[in-house]
């Protein structure tokens, strides 16, 4: 697939699978699980200011677990 190719329901069927493979599953829990500790870190106020870094990573791991809802919604327009 190109980046000009269209995407279609075909798209969306191959989404809808990558989210009930096991695979996709654990990385999405590992990815939760890095969401916990930096959130942690920042709520136990374990990092000198300024915790940017880490304010910029817990947003890049929420960013990372919507793509496959962001790529539906571009398909189904």
């Amino acid at each position: 697939m190109t980046d000009d190719e269209p995407l279609d329901s075909g798209d969306v069927d191959a989404l809808l699978e990558l989210e009930r493979s096991r695979g996709y599953q654990l990385v999405c829990d590992r990815i939760l699980q890095q969401l916990d500790c930096h959130r942690g870190r920042l709520e136990a106020e374990l990092l000198p200011a300024p915790t940017q870094y880490e304010r910029g990573y817990i947003a890049a791991l929420r960013m990372v677990l919507t793509v496959p809802k962001i790529l539906k919604g571009e398909i189904k327009t």
